[in-house]
C-alpha cells in the first residue's frame, strides 16, 4: 500500500512540474532522493496538490534587508538593489535594500536610504494588483534594541514597541496606497561567532535576542490584525524549547536556508494568500 501511495505521489509531482504548476514541489527534491515522501506531505498535503492551479497571476514582491534574499530561492545573500536579483521562483521577487532598520524605515535621509529606496520600488517597479511583503526588523532585534534599553535605561518592552510603532507606520502607509501587504516575521537571531560579528554585529546572548524578536513579532501581529494585514510567522519552528536558535535552518549562521521555505509556503496556503 505504501509503495502504491508513494508511486501516486511521484506521478502527481511529475505532472505538476511538467505543466508548470506552482513550483512549490521543487522543494521536495531532497526529500524525494531520500524516499521519505510522507515528511513532505505533512507540510503540503495531497489535498492541496490536487487543488493547485496554474502559477498565481500575481507576484509577491519581497522587500527588506539582507533577509529578503531568502525569497530568491537560493542559499546566498543577494546583491543589493538596484542590482538585478536572481529569483528561482517566478511568483516571488526579492529586493534587498541593504542594512535598513525597521526603526528608521519611516525616516528620509538615513545612511541606508531605506525610505527612499522603498518608495521608488513601490512607485516605479511594482505593478498594481500585486502583493508586497515586508521583511525588516532582524537587525534591530539582533544589534540595537537591547543596547538601547541599557543606554536609555528604559524597559525593553517599551523600546520594542516604539520600534514596531515606527515600522508599522510605513506598513500602514503602504496599505493605504492600495497595495496588498504581507509582513514577514523577525526570525530568530543566529548564533554568531567572531568572524560573523564583524559583518553582522549583535548585542546580548542568543536567547536574550530571541526573546526580543519573539515580543517584536507578538506586538507587530497585534497591530497588523487591527488592519487586516497578513502576518507570516514561523518563528517557533526555528527555535528549541529553551529559545536557542536551531541553526540547522540557516545556511551561514545568520540567514535562513531554503530548508525553511516549505514552512513559509505552508503559511501562504493556510492564510489563502496563494
Amino acid at each position: 500500500m505504501n509503495k502504491l501511495k508513494n508511486l501516486v505521489y511521484l506521478v502527481l509531482i511529475i505532472f505538476v512540474k511538467i505543466f508548470d504548476y506552482l513550483e512549490v514541489l521543487t522543494y521536495f527534491n531532497k526529500i524525494l532522493v531520500k524516499k521519505t515522501l510522507d515528511d513532505a506531505w505533512k507540510l503540503v498535503p495531497l489535498r492541496k496538490i490536487l487543488t493547485f492551479r496554474k502559477k498565481p497571476k500575481f507576484n509577491i514582491y519581497c522587500i527588506g534587508d539582507s533577509h529578503a534574499s531568502f525569497f530568491s530561492g537560493y542559499n546566498r545573500v543577494q546583491l543589493g538593489w538596484p542590482n538585478k536579483t536572481i529569483n528561482k521562483y517566478s511568483f516571488l521577487k526579492s529586493y534587498r535594500l541593504g542594512p535598513v532598520l525597521a526603526y528608521n524605515l519611516c525616516n528620509f535621509k538615513t545612511r541606508s536610504r531605506g525610505r527612499e529606496k522603498l518608495l521608488y520600488i513601490l512607485t516605479h517597479l511594482i505593478p498594481s494588483g500585486n502583493k508586497v511583503l515586508f521583511c525588516f526588523g532582524e537587525i534591530d532585534c539582533r544589534a540595537h534594541l537591547l543596547k538601547q534599553s541599557e543606554l536609555q535605561k528604559r524597559d525593553i518592552h517599551n523600546i520594542i514597541r516604539e520600534c514596531v510603532d515606527r515600522y508599522f507606520s510605513v506598513i500602514k502607509d503602504t496599505k493605504e496606497q492600495g497595495f496588498d501587504v504581507i509582513v514577514w516575521n523577525v526570525m530568530p537571531s543566529g548564533i554568531t561567532d567572531d568572524v560573523l560579528e564583524k559583518e553582522y554585529p549583535f548585542y546580548g546572548t542568543n536567547i536574550e535576542r530571541n526573546k526580543v524578536s519573539k515580543y517584536f513579532n507578538e506586538y507587530l501581529k497585534q497591530k497588523l490584525e487591527k488592519f487586516n494585514i497578513s502576518f507570516i510567522n514561523i518563528f517557533d519552528k526555528l527555535v528549541f524549547e529553551n529559545f536557542e536558535t536551531n541553526v540547522s535552518y540557516y545556511f551561514d549562521g545568520v540567514h535562513l536556508s531554503q530548508k525553511s521555505m516549505p514552512y513559509f509556503l505552508d503559511e501562504l496556503f493556510k492564510k489563502k494568500i496563494i
